[in-house]
């Protein structure tokens, strides 16, 4: 796990602008968008996926052509992180891959196309649905890989400490909380089995700073449906 520090908000719907702020300050710090995930604890809320993602796809790429899926009315544009979510064998690309869409072609045989770590992937119009916006995942998407940099909104009903120490342990070189004071403190004295997590908390409950001013923005949240 890298350094963590945390950030308090007094107000709890001032996150995700508190988010987007902390991937600003750290593109200034030369630490590129590619280097940096969001970890969530659900997708529907204000502070889940589907809200960060959208936020994040329309902040830091705003200008990209866009791609609208005509079944599933998802849209995609040039440029954007995107994750694989279903394993496919033609393809060749497995569940949780995540690549950057380098070119739209909008025919029904190839509609895009995704850059992946080795390899380029032509998509089909019907395989696009395969495909969902990564700039945030949840814990589960991110098991078993690793980033420079994660940031973690703490906020909502649920979060156990088992699940933060998975989230905080994605993080190689730097790990951000952000949330209020009291949701960082009641994640961090959560009732739990696992020692590692435990121990976790401990750490964190005893040296995470504050590190962002307050937020004075507020984001317009718009439901996602899973």
């Amino acid at each position: 796990m890298g350094i963590a520090f945390s950030a308090y908000l007094t107000n709890p719907h001032r996150i995700p602008g508190a988010v987007i702020q902390a991937v600003e300050l750290l593109q200034k710090s030369r630490i590129p968008l590619k280097d940096i995930q969001i970890i969530c604890w659900t997708r529907d809320d204000e502070y889940g996926t589907g809200n960060l993602n959208q936020l994040m796809r329309d902040h830091f790429n705003a200008q990209g052509e866009e791609y609208a899926h005509r079944d599933s009315g998802k849209k995609f544009r040039l440029n954007d992180r995107v994750i694989h979510v279903k394993n496919n064998y033609d393809l060749n690309v497995m569940n949780g891959e995540v690549g950057i869409i380098t070119e739209i072609k909008y025919t029904q045989e190839h509609a895009l196309t995704v850059q992946y770590p080795s390899r380029i992937v032509p998509y089909t119009e019907k395989q696009v649905e395969e495909l969902e916006l990564a700039y945030a995942l949840t814990a589960r998407k991110c098991q078993g890989s690793e980033y420079p940099v994660v940031i973690i909104p703490i906020a909502g009903k649920g979060i156990t400490r088992r699940w933060l120490y998975t989230a905080v342990t994605r993080g190689r070189q730097l790990v951000l909380l952000i949330g209020t004071e009291s949701a960082l403190t009641a994640k961090m004295r959560g009732e739990t089995t696992d020692e590692r997590a435990s121990r976790l908390a401990f750490r964190l409950q005893r040296s995470l700073p504050p590190i962002l001013p307050e937020v004075e923005q507020t984001s317009q949240f718009s439901a996602v449906q899973n």
